[in-house]
């Protein structure tokens, strides 16, 4: 970055380094109730709609099958409830530094079917 954009933000740029150690998310932990996910690899609602259908995602050959069976779309019907994030000072370590994602699709939320509830792992 160009010492122009730090003077604009009256920072110098010591400050304005520590600022983004603070809020980027790939290095602070991330947490989500809801929302949308802060994903490391790519759409987990995507993955959520292949694995709960019986495809694997350990390489790119099961996205092309989920393509070819007509099954992208079904992963809008996915909602994140809640994703957690390997944090070191609380012992929660998944995988190298990854997250995981409890997702549901939205009908079964809203019938409150939990055991319906798919977990994904994703690292760095």
């Amino acid at each position: 970055m160009n010492d122009t954009l730090f003077r604009d933000l009256h920072a110098e740029r010591q400050e304005f380094d520590a600022y983004l150690k603070l809020v980027d998310p790939l290095r602070s932990p991330v947490y989500r109730i809801g929302g949308h996910p802060n994903e490391i690899q790519g759409d987990v609602r995507l993955q959520a709609q292949l694995v709960s259908n019986g495809i694997y995602c350990g390489n790119s050959n099961g996205y092309a099958e989920g393509r070819k069976k007509g099954l992208n779309a079904g992963a809008s019907d996915w909602r994140l409830l809640l994703q957690v994030d390997s944090e070191e000072r609380t012992g929660m370590y998944w995988g190298e530094s990854g997250r995981i994602y409890f997702l549901i699709r939205h009908e079964d939320l809203r019938h409150r079917r939990f055991d319906k509830v798919w977990l994904i792992l994703q690292c760095t």
